[in-house]
């Protein structure tokens, strides 16, 4: 069990491309000791695991596991949006939408087209961030 947590909070570490447990205490706002005692108990916070993920891009499995793809946007190709039928699946989905959720996805797609392909990857890791958050719960219920 602890050598599980030493490895999961060394992968935290190196996710933010820190040097020791001591700059990650200061990033996460806890005292040192918290991080030890994290890993004495085999206890690590999930928050921590949901923050370093949402700010690095990095997949939740990979921070947590190590095993899988470790950032997002690393997948293998998935093909064209009209090969996939992802299309034809967005159009149905968006008809049970309301006028506030339909303006905010418009607003979302504009700043995507608008933006730089770095920004659009960070903004695209962050939603497939959240979105792999929302299983993991849902799986815990």
């Amino acid at each position: 069990m602890k050598d599980k947590s030493r490895a999961l909070v060394e992968r935290l570490v190196s996710s933010l491309g820190m040097e020791n447990f001591a700059e990650l205490a200061r990033w996460l706002g806890v005292d040192p000791s918290v991080i030890n005692r994290a890993i004495r108990t085999g206890k690590v916070p999930e928050s921590w695991i949901y923050k370093v993920a949402y700010q690095t891009g990095r997949r939740l499995e990979w921070v947590e596991t190590g095993k899988g793809v470790e950032l997002h946007g690393n997948e293998p190709p998935g093909g064209e949006l009209a090969d996939t039928g992802h299309a034809k699946k967005l159009v149905s989905v968006l008809k049970d939408f309301n006028e506030e959720e339909l303006e905010t996805l418009q607003n979302l797609a504009e700043l995507l087209i608008g933006s730089e392909r770095p920004v659009r990857r960070n903004i695209f890791a962050q939603l497939k961030t959240m979105q792999e958050t929302v299983k993991v719960c849902s799986r815990r219920r």
